[in-house]
């Protein structure tokens, strides 16, 4: 066979192997030109000068969109460092902004010539974020340099910052101390009046020392008494971070914790039979700190008493850890460090185990990291059942039936709605943390299609516990059953949270006749609040817009719902009642509103009203976040088609044109030398801000005196418009480039897809330094040509990677060719493909 016949026969069992069908017609053109074709003789096309060596760099036949999509890459990756706008490295943020990040890194090479390893971070921060006993994924990786001398609740660990007994002020509950102070000293604790122990105890650098004495080898105490407001509704969880000190042999058993309620008795719970992790007091990771929840809710004696709704259980009076020897020993050679022993809130966030697979998802994606699978798959499959047994999924729909607190009522201890959108009150069975459910199936389905293709082979030991730890649940989905439940749970959000008469998806309902009835009875000027919010309705929609453009984008809504939504985010279709329509929806330019509709009283725990969060000056009330842009973008690609696209585009550039003059102007004169403050220039006059706020608006660029939220150098704002400082997710916009125009995607084994798609006016675009599995590449397309060149590998890996070329089948006689050869292709109804091995190459097709 000469060597022409063995690349084609290689192809043709690429072919094969993936199934690639052809429609039943389908023919492989003759190798000559017909009576009605012209062989194609100029193989020349994308022929463009590589710019960058390293790093990630767009090209085009388009000066205006290389200088944006170049400059905001630079700005928000932050390479270099000099340039970044945003606190941290993309890559570095925490689990709710994984999946975003990871959208934003693996596709192009972030892991060398960066100022950091971009995959590095990315992998160190899932794999160091702790999947409990109920599969559930925290919000952190389990952080043991945090400082003593601070409250944790200003950092992220299993859930959500607030609310927390300290955030929640005087409306609150909640009970505990940080030790940051000695017992007694004002502020030491919250609603606590004293402290006990029969060891010894000092106050050091921000905790506790405890050391056992004669008196205490045998059990060692240490009690927070005197609480006050015991209510246990609000306290579903009991959290310490300790250290053990000093350990010379296995002697620890286990942590109990005890406590002492209004009616006389005392209770009490080992940690391995309430604690949220498997933990060995023994092994060496004690020797740091480290974080300890108990999950009380469902532990007999604690209960849920609530003395604002009636029920009378009794509330706790006092609360211990109790640290106990193993059988056989005493609590010899030991001493504990305790940095705080307090309450908290359900903060749990609904939406992490869909960001985490999907984020494993992703990395796997372009790597084809088959050993980091393999260490992973057990994990992802814990993290997805989580869905299922704690979060009631088999049927279509999650809830949040097992959270405490999460259910929608803007009311002390209520309305939780924890993660990124954390001040919105938002509905147990709930449309935005579905629509996530939905993805983190998709993202399974794939995981198990990549294991299997990997021959990765199937554990039996994926196993959660029972919300109410009644016994474990074993992770038994399939490739058959995941597509099942996929479809299932795309017609479930359809068909549950669909307005026909608003044409768009309302994020819930309230059943205030129902389950919340007893909210709307009372008496107080909350409570009289809450039974005005019932009588609007059980229907909760405050239209978000953002909600519904990720939905559109990830695949959810059905094409007539798409069109809808997108009538109403193009503004050419208004929905009455509305507080923003039509052009409003992009009064920042940059980005549509979050949510078209005020949002007067729906707050987490009704710590707050429009009063305190005003339309348009909050980003969850009426804002935007540029990184809403990447799903409008691929929502309009998806629905309306790359003119649509394009368009929107061309006016973000045209913003971000305006921004970079704004800051060129402030640098010239003197007004700024931080790149940091590169949007603060065009939204404020950095000439006659004071020293320590933004308070001072750019009249020329900004007469509606729109308001930035984050802190940069120091200077702080609350507003409506997240650009920079905390903004990671914000990178994102940039990979609306890949996905719409390259058609950059990977759904079978080590196999890149490509499907240009050009915006008119366009010859070509091209992107270097792009990675997959490891191979670093440059791709330039055309409407009719891909050409893949300057290859080369990141590691010494020989395995086999494929690329599958799609292109919109012409109408006309045409031919398909493969670096100047005609070769066959695969018809796939209204487009072609052709699969070749992963080099440089040249397909076109004419």
């Amino acid at each position: 066979m000469n060597k022409i016949g063995k690349w084609i026969f290689s192809v043709l069992l690429a072919a094969m192997f993936f199934a690639l069908s052809a429609c039943g017609d389908g023919k492989t053109p003759p190798i000559i030109g017909g009576d009605d074709y012209t062989p194609i003789t100029d193989f020349s096309d994308g022929l463009i000068d590589k710019v960058s060596q390293s790093t990630l760099y767009f090209n085009s036949s388009n000066a205006e969109w290389n200088a944006f999509l170049n400059d905001y890459f630079s700005r928000h990756v932050g390479y270099p460092t000099s340039n970044k706008v945003v606190n941290l490295d993309v890559g570095d943020g925490g689990t709710a902004w994984k999946e975003w990040e990871t959208k934003s890194l693996m596709w192009h090479n972030s892991t060398q010539g960066l100022n950091s390893d971009r995959y590095q971070l990315v992998r160190e921060w899932l794999n160091q974020t702790p999947v409990d006993r109920f599969g559930y994924v925290w919000s952190s990786r389990d952080d043991s340099g945090t400082s003593y001398s601070t409250s944790s609740y200003t950092s992220f660990d299993q859930g959500w910052p607030f609310p927390s007994m300290e955030s929640m002020g005087g409306r609150g509950y909640g009970w505990g101390s940080n030790l940051n102070d000695a017992p007694n000293v004002s502020g030491w604790a919250t609603r606590c009046t004293g402290f006990e122990t029969n060891g010894q105890y000092s106050v050091q650098n921000g905790g506790y020392r405890l050391t056992p004495d004669d008196d205490s080898r045998d059990e060692l105490r240490f009690t927070l008494t005197g609480i006050q407001k015991g209510y246990t509704y609000y306290a579903p969880f009991v959290e310490t971070r300790l250290r053990i000190l000093e350990i010379e042999s296995d002697v620890m058993g286990d942590l109990f914790l005890e406590w002492t309620t209004s009616d006389g008795a005392t209770h009490s719970v080992s940690y391995a039979e309430a604690g949220t992790q498997i933990k060995d007091f023994n092994d060496g990771s004690f020797k740091s700190s480290v974080r300890l929840y108990f999950w009380m809710a469902p532990v007999e004696g604690w209960g849920s008493s609530d003395n604002v709704y009636g029920d009378t259980a009794p509330a706790v009076t006092s609360m211990s850890l109790v640290f106990k020897p193993a059988e056989g020993k005493q609590l010899s050679g030991i001493g504990f460090y305790i940095d705080y022993f307090r309450t908290d809130f359900d903060t749990r966030c609904a939406q992490n185990n869909a960001i985490f697979l999907d984020s494993i998802a992703e990395y796997y994606r372009y790597t084809g990291d088959d050993a980091y699978l393999a260490q992973m798959l057990e994990t992802c499959r814990r993290a997805f059942q989580f869905y299922l047994t704690y979060c009631n999924g088999a049927d279509g729909l999650i809830d949040q039936d097992n959270f405490v607190g999460h259910d929608g009522v803007p009311l002390a201890g209520h309305g939780i709605s924890a993660g990124y959108f954390d001040i919105v009150s938002l509905p147990s069975v709930d449309f935005y943390f579905n629509v996530y459910y939905y993805k983190a199936v998709e993202a399974m389905l794939y995981l198990e299609r990549m294991a299997k293709a990997a021959g990765i082979a199937q554990s039996t030991a994926a196993a959660v516990s029972a919300p109410d730890f009644s016994g474990e649940e074993t992770y038994a989905q399939t490739e058959q059953s995941l597509a099942a439940l996929l479809e299932k749970t795309r017609s479930a959000i359809q068909s549950t949270f669909w307005s026909e008469e608003k044409g768009r998806f309302v994020e819930g309902y309230n059943d205030w006749s129902g389950a919340l009835k007893r909210y709307t009875s009372g008496t107080d000027e909350a409570e009289t609040k809450i039974a005005e919010l019932a009588a609007r309705g059980e229907e909760f929609d405050l239209g978000f817009l953002a909600f519904n453009l990720e939905a559109v984008a990830a695949g959810v809504a059905s094409d007539e719902q798409a069109k809808a939504i997108l009538s109403w985010a193009d503004g050419s279709r208004i929905i009455e009642g509305d507080d923003s329509t039509g052009k409003d929806l992009y009064i920042f330019d940059c980005a549509p509103r979050f949510n078209t509709v005020n949002n007067d009283y729906w707050y987490y725990c009704g710590v707050a009203t429009d009063e305190n969060y005003p339309f348009t000056q909050q980003v969850q009330n009426g804002g935007s976040c540029l990184w809403i842009s990447y799903y409008d973008l691929m929502a309009r690609f998806k629905t309306l088609g790359m003119d649509s696209y394009s368009e929107r585009l061309g006016e973000i550039i045209a913003w971000y044109s305006d921004v970079s003059d704004a800051y060129a102007s402030a640098v010239e004169n003197g007004y700024t030398d931080k790149a940091k403050e590169f949007y603060r220039s065009y939204y404020y006059d950095l000439s006659k801000c004071s020293s320590n706020a933004y308070d001072v608006f750019n009249k020329t660029y900004n007469p509606q005196g729109l308001v930035l939220q984050g802190q940069v150098n120091g200077k702080d704002s609350a507003g409506g418009l997240g650009l920079d400082a905390e903004f990671l997710e914000n990178a994102v916009v940039y990979t609306a480039i890949p996905d719409a125009i390259l058609g950059l995607s990977s759904e079978n084994y080590r196999t890149l897809n490509v499907s240009p798609s050009l915006p008119a006016g366009f010859d070509w675009f091209k992107l270097e330094n792009l990675t997959f599995c490891y191979r670093k590449y440059d791709c330039c397309v055309g409407s009719d040509f891909v050409r893949i060149s300057n290859v080369s590998k990141l590691q010494n890996r020989d395995d086999d990677v494929w690329i599958t070329v799609h292109f919109l089948k012409p109408e006309k006689a045409f031919r398909v060719y493969v670096d100047g050869q005609i070769t066959e292709y695969v018809d796939e109804g209204t487009t072609v493909s052709v699969t070749v091995p992963f080099k440089s190459t040249f397909v076109k097709i004419g």
